[in-house]
């Protein structure tokens, strides 16, 4: 890698501190320092070789973002997703988050699915009742806690296709 650390190492970093990475307990510096420590370069800019690698490898999937658009004519749409603050500054660099209404966002929260309060914050964020919110994910647990406080829930795993998606979506809107 550019940082001058190989691959492995970075790979079992996250591995490691996966879930503290997700609630936000490693900090972006934290992750920078961490990289330096474990023998990157002192002298460079972490952050923006970060969101160069990103951004260059990185396919939108444009298709979903289009039917995003086309839901909010019809509603209000939000984002919960668990996630690394490195992955979230990859997203804000692209604007994905300007096409939701509201965010909950892990690494900004201090928790993460499946707690039922994160949840509680999407239900304050979007303004509506619980049975009012469909939450779409991909994992059964989410699904489970989002039913158990009255949301709609609609599993869709990757590589179901959107049709398949719009279709279910459609029949509880």
């Amino acid at each position: 890698l550019r940082i001058g650390l190989n691959k492995e190492i970075v790979e079992k970093y996250h591995k490691e501190n996966f879930n503290q990475m997700l609630i936000g307990d490693i900090t972006l510096e934290d992750f920078w320092q961490d990289m330096r420590n474990l023998g990157g370069r002192d002298d460079l800019d972490y952050e923006s070789i970060w969101l160069e690698e990103v951004t260059n490898n990185r396919k939108i999937n444009t298709e979903l973002l289009d039917y995003i658009k086309e839901l909010k004519t019809k509603c209000s749409v939000g984002v919960l997703s668990n996630l690394t603050f490195t992955r979230y500054i990859a997203d804000r660099k692209i604007g994905l988050y300007d096409n939701f209404d509201f965010t909950v966002l892990s690494c900004l929260e201090n928790s993460r699915k499946p707690n039922p309060e994160f949840y509680q914050l999407a239900i304050e964020r979007s303004g509506v009742l619980p049975s009012e919110i469909m939450l779409i994910d991909d994992k059964e647990v989410n699904l489970k806690t989002a039913q158990g406080i009255g949301m709609q829930a609609v599993l869709h795993q990757y590589g179901d296709s959107l049709e398949s998606l719009k279709g279910r979506i459609d029949s509880i809107l």
